[in-house]
């Protein structure tokens, strides 16, 4: 394993990550001063729905993307890109009946911000792991700067004219059109302007339909576990606990969650090559234990010691629960990145029902410790408390289940040759 290789690309794909949190990070005073808890949390209702949805836009076939065949990439590329249009139209019009048929208020263009939300981050979610198939570390990195920035743009500019839940999703969803643009613009210069034809779009389907659904629901019950805690909130406190909870999410565990996706991305990248060309990938594993550890921890420290005196300062008083949140929360998040960033080890081992199994627990400790705070009405910081440590065991669990099977298997040649 070149470990220099390595790091270079994870500090490519960092680079980008640490000047678009750098310019969410300057966008959040303004923010927090323009946008009220209220309106975090309407936001953060809407963020939910679109990326527990649009992780499955693409119907999973963006995880083939690293291992199909050169001539079938951008036959799947394509199919990402027609399956997340389709769940995008599908999802507008369910968003409309839905209205329709409750007569609840709604903002007028949410069923259209709704469907662009959906497509985009699954076209994003395909380009992404397609240009970096081919080592376009440093495009990827860019797209996500001007994605961050442009969505700090125009939700503070929209917060003059419209305010509201309004202003944060447009300006959400301007920053991820800003992304799929310059992501289609490479893609077409690579080659992806070039249609498949029905029949190729066909035969890419029925060759890695299996693989790719096997992943639909494991994916669909992570990002669910992930995001879920936004409607647990609200169904037993109210919006403006939300949007402090939604706040904290933004300031630390989008940022961390943010880091270990890229670490995530490079060690996928480099196991699936390890493992092809050595029939182990125990090293890559390994390394990867140590850095997110590292990175996780040091965060950890940070949250302890800075969030309560800092957050007060930097967004106002008003943001103070959210500072105590993040406290609470920290040894599990940290827990969390740790297993995110090297969560695709099942996709190496050829055993992705395992992450099924996982993402299935997870979210039945979520839905224990809802159970337990709806049924004897726990005060909030109890409940954070409850579900922390909960998931916090389970994601410990999952980190140690996998690192064994990657020794295992990284000793199982070695041992073969050995009977021999």
């Amino acid at each position: 394993m070149d470990r220099r290789l390595y790091l270079k690309h994870f500090a490519i794909l960092m680079s980008g990550t640490g000047v678009a949190q750098l310019v969410t990070f300057a966008s959040y005073p303004a923010l927090a001063r323009l946008y009220t808890p209220f309106d975090f949390g309407v936001f953060a209702l809407f963020t939910t729905v679109v990326t527990i949805v649009g992780v499955v836009a693409c119907g999973r076939f963006d995880i083939i993307l690293p291992v199909a065949p050169h001539a079938a990439r951008f036959a799947v590329m394509w199919l990402c890109s027609l399956l997340s249009a389709g769940i995008g139209l599908l999802a507008a019009a369910a968003t409309s009946a839905w209205y329709l048929l409750t007569g609840a208020e709604m903002i007028a263009a949410l069923p259209l911000f709704v469907g662009i939300g959906i497509f985009l981050t699954g076209f994003t979610s395909a380009a992404t792991v397609f240009l970096l198939r081919y080592d376009h570390y440093n495009s990827v990195s860019r797209s996500l700067v001007v994605r961050t920035a442009g969505v700090a743009a125009v939700q503070i500019g929209l917060a003059f004219v419209y305010g509201g839940g309004f202003g944060l999703i447009a300006g959400y969803c301007a920053g991820l059109m800003l992304q799929a643009g310059i992501m289609g613009m490479l893609l077409w210069r690579a080659g992806w302007r070039v249609r498949p034809r029905l029949v190729q779009l066909a035969t890419v389907f029925h060759r890695f339909r299996r693989q790719a659904a096997i992943d639909v629901p494991s994916s669909l019950l992570s990002t669910m576990s992930a995001n879920v805690l936004n409607a647990t909130l609200l169904f037993l406190y109210d919006e403006t606990v939300v949007g402090y909870y939604a706040l904290a999410n933004r300031l630390i565990v989008v940022p961390l969650k943010t880091v270990n996706d890229a670490l995530s991305r490079v060690f996928f990248q480099k196991a699936a090559k390890a493992q092809e060309r050595t029939g182990r990938f125990w090293r890559e594993m390994k390394f990867n234990l140590l850095l997110s550890a590292g990175l996780s921890a040091g965060v950890l420290i940070g949250i302890w010691i800075f969030a309560p005196p800092f957050i007060p300062l930097y967004l106002g008083e008003t943001w103070q629960p959210s500072a105590e949140m993040l406290v609470i929360m920290a040894p599990m998040l940290t827990v969390r990145s740790i297993a995110t960033s090297i969560g695709t080890a099942v996709f190496v081992l050829r055993r992705a029902q395992w992450r099924l199994v996982h993402n299935a627990t997870y979210l039945a400790l979520h839905g224990a410790a809802f159970a337990a705070a709806a049924g004897m009405e726990l005060d909030l910081y109890v409940y954070f408390i409850l579900f922390s440590v909960l998931l916090g065991l389970e994601l410990a669990t999952w980190i140690l289940i996998l690192a064994i099977a990657s020794y295992r298997h990284s000793i199982r040649p070695a041992a073969g040759a050995r009977q021999r």
